[in-house]
């Protein structure tokens, strides 16, 4: 019997910017896991109301490709790059400093509840939560070698507010959650493939399809 629901075989990977998100989710492909290489452009929207409701349309239009391949791919289980608990943080985060009024993280909210229904809701989630002054460094470390700053990352505030509604997010969340502090890249992919492997084994103990461990297939928009 297939596993009914493609959402229990999707991982979703989420946490602050700079937390190493994006570089676990290509390390942890490299190592076979299938995973869809979203990305989250900005529009060029510099109003944080309107970046929100843009990115939720944008998560929302991923999140179907990542039903896509993990329908086409019913042995294995897939990566979610972000879910929707990361903008429910952010959101709070932008509130919290004044960039969202009360009545437009509301709108966020609904937004969200819009496109995402309770059968929807991410099943697994890998929270990255690194240390705050690890996170600074590592993105003042990227500003050095790309001579890039990405939208208002350089306001601390806008980080710390947000490290903190992601933690305040994740201590209430009703799925499975592993949270995962190391920073050491080896360590979190050893920690992460650990802790997949006893959702491939608590998926196959239910009597549906066997799941494969990692192979080569790594699937890209």
């Amino acid at each position: 019997m297939l596993i009914s629901n493609p959402s229990d075989r999707i991982i979703h990977l989420s946490g602050i910017h700079g937390g190493g998100k994006s570089t676990l989710i290509k390390r942890l492909a490299e190592d076979g896991f299938i995973y869809h290489n979203r990305q989250h452009p900005g529009e060029g929207l510099q109003n944080p109301l309107e970046r929100h409701i843009r990115r939720a349309q944008r998560l929302w239009e991923d999140h179907q490709l990542e039903i896509e391949i993990a329908t086409n791919n019913p042995d294995k289980i897939v990566l979610g790059d972000r879910c929707r608990y990361d903008y429910d943080s952010y959101s709070a985060g932008f509130h919290k400093i004044g960039w969202l009024t009360p009545e437009e993280k509301e709108i966020v909210r609904k937004t969200i509840d819009s496109y995402f229904k309770d059968i929807d809701n991410p099943r697994h989630i890998i929270f990255i939560d690194p240390p705050l002054e690890w996170v600074k460094e590592r993105i003042q470390e990227r500003w050095k070698m790309t001579g890039r700053v990405k939208w208002r990352e350089n306001d601390f505030r806008y980080l710390e507010a947000s490290y903190n509604s992601f933690k305040e997010v994740y201590a209430n969340a009703r799925c499975d959650v592993l949270t995962l502090t190391e920073t050491n890249l080896e360590k979190r992919v050893k920690i992460c493939a650990d802790w997949i492997d006893t959702i491939r084994i608590r998926l196959e103990n239910r009597g549906e399809t066997p799941l494969y461990q990692p192979d080569l297939a790594i699937c890209r928009d």
